[in-house]
């Protein structure tokens, strides 16, 4: 099959027929797996096996806010308070942005918030006042698509990262703002890598080595292996707030 145009750009993350370990194909969980040369990176002996396990989240995250275009100086929020979204708002703040907010729907995520340097959390109710520069929507509803495009200054970046989980619908009014606003409004899908290029995931990398990411604020539950299917209740139940749940076999 002839590569894409994309591909020949090396911006596999745009390939129609992309697919890797954990996205389109299994394996993550297996004992052993076979990968390409190509796909491995040499890790800084600083960098922990729980910080490394965070890369493809974090190189996901940054993708999107290079998208944003944040610079030194900008207002950035951030509407989602996943792990992605927190990491969008740690990411945003390391590439210079003045303020950063966290916006969630109450008060359950605040104290991990807390644990991420140079940002504010702020609930639905109290966002109401804030303009930003650049917004990364990072929930993937109507409702959260709405509060970009009013929390976006006029002239502002809004980056769609959240993955629905149905249509969403749009009202005349919320459109009405995109125009009159004059607002930049764009998609953004996985990470970008080269091996052995800058990309995506070696600046997550250098990021982590550098400990300019708090990467190990964002975890917060990490189980045995053998209790796998707890962590999995966890996040399926909501027990209790949780931003990054891992699995460890050591």
């Amino acid at each position: 099959m002839p590569h894409l145009p994309q591909c020949r750009q090396k911006k596999y993350e745009m390939c129609e027929h992309y697919d890797y370990l954990g996205s389109r194909r299994d394996g993550g969980f297996a004992e052993y797996v076979a990968v390409p040369d190509w796909n491995l990176m040499e890790l800084p002996e600083n960098v922990s096996f729980r910080e490394a396990a965070m890369l493809e989240p974090l190189s996901v995250a940054l993708h999107a806010v290079k998208r944003s275009g944040v610079k030194p100086g900008d207002t950035a929020a951030v509407i989602g308070t996943g792990m992605i979204g927190f990491a969008a708002a740690a990411w945003a703040k390391a590439l210079g942005a003045e303020t950063v907010f966290v916006i969630g729907r109450g008060e359950a995520k605040r104290a991990i918030a807390e644990q991420i340097p140079g940002i504010s959390y702020v609930t639905e109710e109290e966002s109401k006042a804030i303009q930003a520069d650049v917004v990364v929507e990072a929930v993937g509803t109507p409702q959260a698509v709405s509060s970009a495009v009013l929390l976006a200054r006029p002239g502002g970046s809004i980056v769609l990262m959240g993955n629905p989980s149905g249509d969403l619908a749009m009202e005349k009014n919320v459109y009405w703002r995109i125009l009159r606003k004059q607002l930049n409004l764009m998609g953004t899908w996985n990470s970008s890598y080269e091996k052995d290029e800058a990309c995506d995931w070696t600046e997550a990398l250098d990021a982590l080595s550098k400990k300019k990411i708090p990467a190990q604020a964002l975890i917060t539950h990490c189980f045995p292996s053998e209790k796998l299917m707890d962590g999995l209740e966890l996040m399926k139940n909501h027990k209790e707030p949780y931003c990054k749940v891992m699995v460890s076999w050591e």
